[in-house]
């Protein structure tokens, strides 16, 4: 039986809310946690007919609805206050994220979503994170496909520089495997990538206001110098692939993740992130398409456009629909990570600053399906620990 609930009762009813329950990630998430078998859970949103059918679609018993919608801050205060964690499944969350996150945190109440957007989650960092400490909270951002696997990855690879060795760089190379059926992503994504090249420049007045904040945190300094950058569709035997710079959120993620790592006197690596394709071709398909979108974000007309018709901007790439279920099944993602760094610690480097003389580090991770089904077990997998 599915119940409607009145929250703020002075009770946590609920161990987690899934927000937007009845969109495309948010249905996979839920039924993910369900599927747990432990927890007290509930759907969150604008529609209680679409609630009740996805409640009842998970199948798990006492799975209840709370209705919440981000241009009512009475209802998302009401549902944070609920629960010991909402998991925000609605994007794009640079327009709809941040009353989100304020509610959680004024309800002290934990916040985990799967963004991937740079800006919001650095602006959420900038703005929140003091009170959050003060309420006792945490908020996360980025625990799916963005950025769990880089940032993961980039951790265990500098685990395996052993002392006296230190750590320098990691690069990051993701590439997918796509099956007969194609590949297809959902429109929300499409729509986080035209506001976020659209608003590059806010994105750029945002990080220059943070960087002269004498509080917040410090960029990293990681030891030696930056490796040079990889030549867009140059060929990189190690990434095995044409290569491209990642456009995702991955390459903030990490470096916050080294930022706090300095802040606790640890050894910090510089980052790069890349996206590799297997042949000449499609690299130019990428390119064309990429520079593409670049351009017309900038205009007011141009993102009409390419919201209107994302199929013909996006090559394909992108629809309202989003991808099939078969599509989801038979793609499969693989990152590939190699660090530097230094056998003999700190001291080689501030005597020479050599070029790094520690054998190369690898790791390799791969996944099935990336994307939204991966989202949904990885934002389950953090609520669970």
């Amino acid at each position: 039986m599915v119940n409607a609930v009145t929250p703020m009762d002075g009770r946590r009813n609920f161990d987690a809310v899934v927000f937007g329950a009845t969109g495309f990630t948010g249905q996979r998430v839920l039924k993910e946690l369900v599927s747990q078998g432990q927890g007290r859970y509930a759907a969150a949103g604008r529609s209680r007919d679409k609630l009740n059918k996805i409640a009842q679609s998970c199948g798990g018993p006492g799975v209840e609805i709370i209705i919440a919608d981000t241009e009512d801050s009475d209802t998302l205060l009401h549902m944070a206050h609920s629960t010991r964690l909402v998991l925000n499944c609605v994007g794009p969350y640079r327009y709809w994220g941040q009353p989100v996150v304020s509610a959680c945190v004024d309800a002290g109440t934990d916040y985990l979503d799967v963004c991937g957007e740079p800006e919001f989650m650095e602006l959420m960092e900038y703005r929140f994170h003091d009170k959050a400490k003060k309420n006792g909270c945490f908020v996360v951002s980025a625990a799916g496909f963005d950025s769990i696997p880089a940032d993961l990855g980039v951790l265990y690879t500098m685990q395996q520089f052993l002392a006296p060795a230190v750590p320098s760089s990691v690069i990051s190379f993701l590439s997918l495997q796509i099956g007969d059926a194609g590949m297809c992503a959902h429109f929300p994504t499409w729509e986080s990538a035209v506001g976020g090249f659209g608003g590059a420049k806010d994105f750029r007045q945002l990080r220059k206001s943070i960087s002269a904040d004498p509080n917040a945190l410090r960029p990293p300094r990681p030891v030696g110098p930056r490796p040079k950058r990889i030549p867009s569709g140059k060929w990189d035997s190690y990434g095995r692939g044409h290569v491209l710079p990642f456009p995702g959120s991955d390459a903030s993620v990490v470096r916050r993740t080294q930022a706090r790592l300095q802040a606790q006197h640890k050894p910090t690596v510089h980052y790069s992130a890349y996206f590799t394709v297997p042949t000449r071709f499609i690299f130019l398909l990428f390119a064309f398409f990429g520079k593409l979108l670049e351009a017309l974000a900038q205009f007011s007309w141009g993102r009409w456009l390419l919201l209107r018709f994302p199929r013909v901007f996006s090559y394909g790439l992108f629809s309202r629909e989003g991808p099939t279920e078969q599509q989801i099944a038979q793609t499969r993602f693989e990152m590939r990570l190699i660090g530097h760094g230094y056998a003999q610690g700190t001291q080689t480097i501030n005597v020479s600053r050599k070029l790094c003389d520690h054998p190369p580090t690898t790791a390799r991770m791969t996944c099935t399906p990336p994307s939204y089904n991966s989202q949904s077990c990885q934002a389950s997998l953090c609520h669970a620990s």
